[in-house]
């Protein structure tokens, strides 16, 4: 049977490799033969994308020559192409820090072109890169770019894959119902869509989803359906990816395993010959999950085992910590319970561990009272399936609960055996003595009266101060206690504020495409560079242990680049005066960072000309009681006749009123250029 399903693989594999092969073989041919550069070009660029589907290592040479080419005959949307062929390949082998900095060297050869729409696909996988290292914040950043640049040139098909990567970063932080709506997003935009495979992408992830939210049949009817679409595509990563979710099922169902497996060994087949290691491990590692079911418990701890490895040299966290629970699951079944006890106690070592989702922390709850209950330690055992319990209690079954009622009978019954030895043995303790004290005589007995009373006056000496001693420790454990929870409730503060504004961030982006105005966009632009300055602070706050301030400089060029990226004038530069060793205290990091947002802002958009150059310079120091804030342009300045009083802009109107809002001093010179010297004391508000 094994042997017929092998030639089953290869004959598949081989017939499909082999057509694809032929391909290849024939635009070779036209490639050599032709001089023509643009036909060349042409042709190199589909020799390319054969390739990736068969062969990556094998299309690198080409894909330096297709950039070449592409940058001799000016060809601006090809030449980064091979930065991204080379990106994509390390990403797949799960070289993610490669891969971003090949996709990073795509952007800046763009920017020399200055073909930036072609951008998008650099920041895209950028943003992927960092998702699989579980870098939200990072991932955020760069898949909003994306979709600023998608939304400025109203190309709509791309928002396609980039709310599919967005719903699997949902995924991957447990947001599932945010998974679900961006991935119905992308299905909602199919009329945009040409390209099938992006169609069965979606599919594949919302069947992940729904395995996710324990929906086998929502699972089957998208993967069944993503798998067709695929095989008529020849769309090799998308059949890998329906099988593999098809496989998952059977096994979340526990049934048709025997398919389970086929299933997950035709994927991982497929993953092999894709060089794709990210999958793979996950295909490894659900062929270990089946062959458990079927108590093929060596193979099980085999594949379990590789899918372990692969993870540790790709260095994937979040799989390694729920890879080694699923593994000792299969060693204890196994008999193997010191290996097993390894694996539980690195998994268990932090559960605060943001790589331990809620999934690894069941298996590793229930493998560990197993365990302990296998070796008879029975008050362990409880104590694991109650953790375990307390995770998944909307899925403990009367079975479960019927476990949990033997382990609770078997510890009170060892509690109340060990209790009654204990007893007994103080009983025979008694006897020894009092028989003692009966054959003592009168003088032993006079001076043991003697030495007890001593012995009574420093026992009452020595416990008075131990009890000083632990109510000075107990105090003293309290306060820490106090502040450790005080440092933490203000870090997840921190943390929440700046996770929401993200998602304010977000949602600006999405509304700045429904708008084609450019002066609500520029509306937007300036609204979303002020949220940005807030988020910012949380940004840096939640970073550091001492979350009562930030570094200035680094603070203020992070809010100044914001600015540059919305406005993108070559000719306008600015300068930070701002020595790295000053402080700014959070209190006033608020009103700072809008009062620098406001100015920027306001001389790009009236300081200059289109075709002027100009400098902006930016200072902030300190001494102990005060900031002091220095805002300059060398622009247009202000007329002889101007008031402040009289002027119609809400960034001024910002400024003036943040300035009073924290009793601070503003004056403003408007001449050769604008100034602004800002005083705000460090006890502001």
């Amino acid at each position: 049977m094994k042997q017929v399903y092998l030639f089953i693989i290869l004959t598949f594999f081989s017939t499909s490799l082999f057509g694809q092969q032929n391909n290849i073989d024939s635009l070779l041919l036209v490639y050599k033969e032709h001089k023509i550069d643009s036909l060349r070009i042409n042709t190199l660029n589909r020799i390319c994308r054969y390739y990736y589907q068969i062969n990556p290592e094998e299309g690198l040479v080409y894909a330096d020559t297709l950039s070449a080419l592409a940058l001799k005959n000016n060809k601006k949307e090809l030449i980064s192409f091979n930065h991204n062929y080379k990106g994509s390949i390390l990403i797949r082998k799960g070289e993610l820090q490669k891969g971003i900095i090949e996709f990073k060297n795509g952007v800046k050869l763009i920017d020399s072109v200055g073909e930036e729409k072609d951008k998008y696909k650099f920041y895209s996988n950028i943003a992927s890169a960092y998702r699989y290292t579980r870098d939200f914040e990072q991932a955020t950043l760069y898949y909003n770019k994306a979709i600023d640049i998608v939304n400025r040139y109203d190309m709509k098909d791309r928002l396609i894959a980039i709310y599919n990567n967005l719903g699997a970063m949902a995924q991957s932080q447990e947001n599932y119902n945010i998974a679900v709506d961006y991935f119905m997003k992308s299905l909602e935009n199919r009329e945009f869509n040409k390209n099938p495979r992006k169609l069965a992408i979606t599919l594949v992830n919302l069947g992940t989803i729904h395995h996710i939210l324990e929906q086998p049949e929502k699972v089957l009817s998208y993967s069944y359906e993503a798998l067709k679409i695929s095989e008529e595509d020849n769309y090799l990563t998308g059949i890998a990816d329906s099988k593999r979710n098809i496989g998952k099922s059977f096994i979340w169902q526990n049934k048709n395993i025997n398919d389970a497996i086929s299933y997950l060994k035709e994927a991982a087949e497929i993953y092999l010959q894709l060089n794709d290691n990210v999958f793979l491990i996950e295909a490894y590692s659900s062929l270990g999950d089946a062959l458990e079911l079927i108590n093929d418990l060596d193979n099980s701890i085999n594949y379990h085992t590789k899918a372990l490895e692969l993870s540790q040299d790709i260095k994937m966290q979040d799989n390694i910590l729920g890879i080694r629970a699923a593994l000792a699951r299969a060693l204890i079944k196994n008999g193997d319970i010191k290996k097993a006890e390894v694996e539980l106690k690195i998994v268990l070592k932090d559960t605060t561990n943001s790589n331990l989702l809620q999934d690894h922390l069941l298996i590793a709850y229930k493998a560990y009272s197993d365990l302990n209950s296998q070796r008879g330690n029975y008050k362990d055992a409880l104590h694991y399936h109650k953790l375990y319990k307390e995770v998944n209690d909307k899925k403990l079954s009367i079975e479960k609960t019927k476990d949990v009622n033997e382990l609770e009978t078997k510890y009170e019954t060892e509690k109340t055996e060990k209790e009654n030895l204990q007893l007994k043995n103080d009983n025979i303790e008694q006897e020894l003595l009092t028989q003692k004290a009966n054959t003592r005589n009168w003088v032993l007995l006079f001076s043991l009266l003697i030495l007890s009373t001593s012995a009574f006056f420093i026992w009452r000496r020595y416990k008075s101060e131990a009890k000083a001693k632990k109510t000075i420790s107990k105090q003293k454990n309290q306060i820490e206690k106090q502040k450790n929870i005080v440092e933490a409730l203000q870090k997840e503060l921190h943390h929440r504020m700046k996770n929401n504004l993200s998602f304010i961030d977000l949602f600006i982006n999405l509304a700045k495409e429904r708008f084609s105005d450019n002066i609500y966009r520029t509306k937007l632009n300036e609204l979303q560079n002020r949220m940005r300055s807030m988020f910012e602070i949380h940004k840096q706050l939640f970073k550091k242990e001492d979350i009562t301030s930030v570094k200035a400089k680094r603070y203020i060029d992070t809010l100044v680049q914001n600015v540059q990226e919305v406005y993108n004038k070559k000719n306008i530069t600015i300068t930070n005066d701002t020595h790295d060793n000053v402080n700014l205290l959070s209190s006033t990091s608020f009103p700072v960072g809008l009062i620098v947002n406001e100015f920027v802002t306001n001389t790009y958009k009236y300081a200059f000309s289109d075709d002027e150059d100009g400098i902006i310079n930016i200072s902030l120091t300190s001494d102990d009681v005060n900031y002091h804030l220095t805002l300059q342009d060398n622009g247009k300045g202000l007329p002889q006749d101007f008031n402040i009083e009289d002027l119609d802009s809400f960034g001024m109107e910002i400024i003036q009123l943040l300035t009073k809002e924290y009793d601070g001093e503003f004056t403003l010179n408007g001449k050769g250029g604008v100034t602004m010297n800002i005083q705000l004391p460090k006890t502001a508000a």
